[in-house]
């Protein structure tokens, strides 16, 4: 009998059945999102659970947001390894101290001479994102039933967003057919998305071994707990009645018996003021080998004061007003005042916006790759940070960057605006020849890839082949 109870028990559950599989992958490498994917519920009677999974060669930072088309907000949830993330690839002014950084966008205007230049500049530091957009689903579905085997990758991440089963025989299933879960990814800095398949997992719950047995155990499961509670319940009530008999006889016989007057206390004498008590000290005299010889020994405080003397920063000897002694104060910390209102900086609450539309400048070399610009958080704002040129070392040691036959006219003077973040660095303007003539390209801001990095400003080179350009890079001071 018991061995049939426990194989009922153990056999008959709420289990997993695979639903569907949805694989994705970016359209483009670096990327920051946000990402939107919306998931159709299925209408299981005993619930579903929703897994996102991510498989990379390296590590990624996350953050997901989801929710269902009947919620108003979204849940947070982070994944990934933000702090430690293999992206210097996708990184805008993220290249190393030997590695020719790039030239900022394009603009319009006129060169000397009423030659073309490039589009100037936005005044603002950074274009910022105050109205975020709804996020539009840019990943690539390459279709459903492909990628059954999951990729081998060195980094996995999972995070199981939703997870509802119904725990009673009766009642509505927890996701409605028709009902839409929706979510969100997106990151602070753009991932490295190459070679990534993001998976979102759909799994019902469904009964085991059948759902005929499933709800007569959900019923059997049903009466127990209704029983212990009963149970409970005359328990309870019985230990009420056990105290209120038991009060109802201590009032009885207190009425019976009234306690006595306590006789009065006496009044507590005043003690009197703590004093400081005097130091003294005690000397034995006598003479040795034709000398006097005194031995003496303090009491008292003696020790208490020497050791304020010498350390008047002591705990014990602040605030105590001694003879004789300096009187120290603590040192009261600044407050701000009342007035000081200033915003303070916070973290990033949501998406930032979608990513710009740029119009890459001159390519600097004939290898160069272009790493698009993508949005930072600067406490208050999101900004937008230009893409640039990444120039390889190989195209610097062949001499393969831009050629001009003669020098460039004099720098502009530009007007530098407020830096957007506290460790930018203004990298100045310079000229670039391009189809036959000069062209102006406008000084930004750019973050330096670490602390200590100078940025050398691009310069020509003159060369028996003529001039060549040496595109600007950071380097270590």
């Amino acid at each position: 009998m018991i061995f049939t109870i426990l194989s009922f028990s153990a056999c008959t559950h709420l289990g997993p059945r695979h639903r569907q599989d949805y694989w994705y992958k970016t359209a483009t490498r670096c990327a920051q999102g946000p990402f939107e994917i919306r998931v159709p519920a299925r209408g299981a009677p005993w619930g579903e659970q929703v897994e996102l999974a991510v498989f990379s060669p390296r590590k990624l930072g996350l953050r997901v947001d989801f929710r269902t088309d009947d919620q108003e907000k979204f849940t947070n949830a982070r994944m990934g390894d933000e702090n430690t993330m293999e992206n210097k690839e996708c990184l805008a002014q993220a290249e190393t101290p030997d590695t020719p950084g790039g030239a900022p966008p394009e603009a319009a205007g006129k060169g000397p001479a009423g030659q073309p230049e490039v589009p100037p500049q936005p005044e603002a530091p950074g274009k910022t994102g105050t109205d975020i957009p709804e996020p539009s689903l840019i990943l690539e579905n390459p279709g459903q039933g492909k990628w059954q085997a999951r990729p081998t990758t060195t980094q996995n991440y999972s995070l199981i967003l939703f997870d509802v089963m119904r725990g009673t025989p009766d009642g509505p299933p927890p996701f409605p057919k028709g009902k839409t879960i929706i979510i969100r990814i997106w990151s602070v800095l753009p991932n490295d998305f190459q070679d990534v398949r993001i998976l979102i997992h759909h799994q019902a719950y469904v009964p085991y071994p059948n759902e005929k047995k499933y709800v007569a155990k959900l019923r059997k499961e049903e009466r127990d707990r209704q029983r212990k509670a009963e149970k409970r319940q005359r328990e309870w009530t019985r230990k009420q009645e056990k105290r209120q008999r038991e009060r109802a006889r201590r009032q009885e016989l207190a009425a019976k018996n009234p306690p006595r007057p306590a006789p009065a206390r006496p009044a507590r004498p005043s003690r009197p003021a703590k004093v400081r008590k005097p130091v003294w000290q005690a000397c034995v005299t006598g003479r040795y080998n034709g000398g006097r010889v005194s031995i003496c020994r303090k009491f008292g405080d003696y020790q208490e004061y020497t050791r304020c003397i010498k350390d008047p920063a002591d705990l014990p000897c602040w605030h105590r007003p001694i003879k004789g002694r300096w009187h120290y104060a603590i040192a009261e910390r600044p407050k701000p005042s009342a007035g000081d209102d200033r915003p303070k900086p916070r973290p990033a609450d949501g998406p930032p916006p979608a990513p710009q539309a740029e119009t890459q400048p001159p390519r600097a070399s004939e290898n160069a790759t272009w790493v698009p610009g993508y949005w930072r958080w600067n406490g208050f704002q999101w900004l937008w940070l230009y893409g640039f040129w990444r120039v390889p070392q190989s195209d610097l040691d062949q001499e393969k960057t831009a050629v001009a036959p003669a020098e460039p006219p004099p720098a502009r003077v530009e007007v530098v605006v407020t830096a957007p973040f506290p460790d930018a660095v203004w990298t100045p303007g310079y000229w670039h020849w391009q189809a036959a003539t000069w062209v102006w390209v406008p000084g930004r801001w750019l973050v330096p890839p670490s602390a200590g990095n100078q940025w050398l400003r691009p310069q020509w080179r003159r060369t028996p082949r003529g001039v060549i350009l040496v595109p600007g890079h950071w380097i270590r001071r």
